[in-house]
């Protein structure tokens, strides 16, 4: 968003849209002032030449961030951080804004591989997968929820031959990050500081919501039996409540935000943008990984040594997608693209997302909607409007009815609007169908996501270029009892029409006259099924594609201290080490990955750890 260059004129009248005008133009000044992240280290680099460094960084992301910042509080190392992208944008800053980021410059814009058996309503039946291509990665561009998932989560993570990384270990370095601000958990609430952290790099607070919205879901959530919760991320998880943002004054807090900027004058650190890793380097005996080559914006290859170790946080698809390349990944696979094998490990396996339906409810078009100009003025002279809020009614259950306190459904809640429908890549005929219901009804999109799949995919190279984008098999609801859990999901979020809320403001549920699904019948579970099938897309939560394991697990990439197996010197921290899913968003998980994981490099490296947490 580029408000160019006016010139300026002298008037006795001191109108609203003068004001207007200069409040966008001070806070385009502060949203998009490029001294308050790192400089970009590419030319120094190139006139010094290239320099032994300690650890390499691979991807300044949700992980890279923090990595990055951990390891350069020892001033004796010396540290590059390499990053495919480049600096925020003005878009990327605004909450209110995420969906303008996708199909831009700072995302990778990938999309899934065709299966005839999910998103079949998508364009070229394809699902669009955005991730993050700049400073901050997909914190830059996600929808800011700050979620950490269930405890048994991390526990069943521990059972699973994983030492450390059950959720009493995890806990601490959740709060390490943390910088609590959510006056609902603070208020009246003197053990907090139980599951929160103050004064940590990570700012979390209560976005702007529409408060009609939110009493009329907590309302008819109560009726239905749920309780309504202050805090997802403490005691209790099932229920329904408003979330809290990766925000500070309504300015979006992503990593690069809160963790790069506060030292972008650090001496030790070395930030390449614009940089695509493209091969990690090996010594003669290939058991050690001594560096990485990368391409930097000029189109020239240089390489760089490590003395110590490389840790990839680039996600993942680009984790996974750089082993591979290097020769760390399935052996067939690496042989049929002609790279030379030297390590046969499962990368790119055990792929695992949360996918969502959407059930949409109608009310009556409201008059008191503001444009989105006013939101926007709003947004830039208080920071409270539309644009600092999004997704942040959610809630999350139990559909087995069995006492567990373990959700299978998360329910996410937001106002549609037809460019959501185009820029999420439903095809033309399923965007056409709601933007008719669209014209005459405000509509809410109540979603089902499914939060512990059973189906899962896998991320294989499309070629030995390191330019082409990687093949992303979902594998969407190759495990039927898949579309069994997202059913009685949808039937939970069917109940809410029937309540007195949803009657007194005739909230009603609407069907689209989407050919495929349009004969069928609104309630009935072929329309679902269908619906399911066709409709269904990404919650952006991409995991376990270097799978953490003990040498034992055929299918584990790295060990429980993110080591690749059969490699010195190199390390996984992202969340592609996930080795299941969490049930809930994933990045407060991958910071956590983050924070736990600079600590265990520290520690092998004979550094003290910083203990208050």
């Amino acid at each position: 968003m580029d408000f160019g260059n006016v010139s300026t004129c002298s008037t006795n009248n001191n109108t609203m849209m003068i004001k207007s005008i200069q409040t966008i133009f001070a806070a385009q000044c502060v949203l998009t002032d490029p001294h308050q992240w790192p400089e970009d280290k590419t030319d120094e680099f190139l006139q010094i030449g290239v320099e032994d460094y300690d650890f390499i960084i691979v991807g300044a992301g949700s992980a890279g961030s923090v990595v990055a910042n951990r390891l350069s509080e020892i001033d004796k190392w010396k540290i590059l951080l390499v990053e495919a992208g480049d600096n925020p944008t003005i878009e990327s800053q605004i909450p209110g804004l995420l969906a303008e980021t996708w199909h831009t410059s700072i995302d990778w814009k990938y999309k899934t591989e065709k299966d005839n058996n999910s998103c079949l309503g998508m364009e070229n039946q394809q699902c669009v997968w955005p991730r993050g291509k700049v400073l901050g990665g997909s914190s830059a561009i996600n929808a800011l929820l700050y979620v950490r998932g269930n405890k048994q989560d991390y526990d069943n993570w521990e059972l699973g031959g994983n030492p450390g990384w059950g959720y009493q270990s995890v806990l601490p370095y959740f709060k390490k990050s943390e910088n609590i601000m959510d006056k609902r958990v603070k208020k009246n609430n003197y053990g907090y500081r139980q599951y929160h952290g103050e004064g940590g790099y990570l700012n979390v607070e209560k976005p702007f919501t529409s408060e009609n919205l939110t009493k009329m879901i907590f309302s008819a959530a109560q009726e239905c039996g749920h309780d309504v919760l202050k805090d997802i991320n403490a005691e209790k998880q099932l229920g329904f409540t408003s979330l809290q943002f990766t925000m500070k004054n309504g300015v979006r807090h992503s990593t690069a935000n809160a963790f790069l900027s506060p030292i972008k004058d650090r001496l030790n650190l070395h930030v390449v943008k614009n940089a695509l890793a493209t091969k990690l380097l090996f010594d003669d005996n290939n058991e050690r990984v001594s560096g990485v080559e990368i391409e930097l914006k000029n189109g020239v290859s240089v390489q760089v040594k490590s003395k110590n170790e490389v840790i990839l946080s680039a996600g993942s698809i680009n984790s996974p997608q750089l082993l591979m390349l290097s020769g760390i990944g399935p052996k067939s696979h690496l042989n049929d693209l002609g790279i030379d094998v030297i390590g046969d490990l499962q990368v790119g396996e055990n792929l695992q997302d949360h996918v969502m339906t959407p059930v949409w409810y109608a009310s009556p078009k409201s008059n008191q909607t503001l444009s989105f100009e006013w939101s926007f003025i709003q947004y830039l002279q208080k920071r409270k409007s539309i644009l600092t809020s999004g997704s942040d009614l959610s809630a999350f259950i139990n559909t087995m009815d069995d006492g567990s306190q373990q959700p299978d459904i998360q329910i996410l809640i937001f106002n549609l609007n037809g460019k959501f429908l185009h820029i999420s890549g439903y095809g033309s005929k399923l965007s056409e169908s709601m933007i008719k219901i669209l014209k005459t009804n405000d509509v809410i999109a109540i979603c089902a996501i499914l939060l512990n799949p059973k189906s899962k995919g896998r991320i294989l190279l499309r070629s030995n270029d390191p330019h082409d984008p990687p093949l992303i098999y979902a594998n969407y609801f190759k495990d039927v009892n898949d579309i069994d859990t997202l059913l009685r999901g949808i039937n939970e979020v069917m109940k809410l029409e029937n309540t007195v809320a949803f009657r007194q403001k005739d909230v009603r549920l609407v069907k689209s006259d989407y050919d495929e699904c349009s004969t069928m019948t609104l309630r009935s579970k072929a329309y679902w099924e269908c619906i399911i099938r066709h409709v269904s897309s990404t919650l952006f939560h991409p995991v376990g594609t270097a799978k953490m394991g003990p040498s034992s697990d055929m299918e584990a990439v790295v060990d429980q201290r993110l080591r690749v197996y059969g490699f010195r010197g190199l390390r996984v921290i992202d969340a592609s080490i996930m080795p299941t899913i969490v049930r809930g968003n994933t990045n407060a998980p991958t910071i956590m990955i983050a924070e736990k994981g600079a600590d265990m490099i520290k520690e092998d490296w004979g550094e003290a750890i910083n203990q208050e947490m």
